[in-house]
């Protein structure tokens, strides 16, 4: 049985992983449920120097988190799965083929289990996405 109800749970252990490794800051705008092209972001990030991530959470089916991190990673600068459930073997060479990363979320601790592939962006979307987050965001 998994210790967390909802997805929203893995947040705030998440949120304080993403400061603790630098990779968000107190400048850092931060977003819930960023509408992006007919779809939502789970969660997105943009940092002061353009850097764009978007985080699915999902506390169990970690294949379909693997296919909606990849159509982010068309748009975003990297591109996670935040997950409960260590994936198995053929999800994370699913999840490495697809360059998406994977984060595990434990009551015992949140590790990088895969680091997302830098996508190059294309400059208007990026602008787009980052306005987008900017405007939305609860920072």
């Amino acid at each position: 049985m998994l210790p967390y109800k909802s997805e929203n749970e893995l947040l705030e252990p998440l949120i304080d992983f993403l400061t603790k490794a630098n990779r968000v800051y107190c400048d850092s705008h931060l977003c819930l449920e960023l509408p992006w092209f007919g779809r939502r972001v789970d969660f997105a990030t943009v940092t002061v120097s353009g850097r764009t991530t978007a985080y699915e959470l999902k506390l169990r089916d970690n294949f379909k988190a693997i296919e909606q991190a990849a159509y982010n990673k068309l748009s975003f600068d990297r591109s996670y799965i935040v997950t409960a459930t260590l994936p198995s073997e053929k999800a994370t060479l699913f999840a490495k083929s697809c360059g998406v990363g994977i984060i595990v979320v434990t009551p015992d601790y949140v590790r990088i289990k895969l680091n997302s592939c830098k996508s190059p962006g294309e400059r208007q979307v990026r602008r787009k996405l980052i306005n987008n987050i900017r405007l939305r965001s609860a920072a």
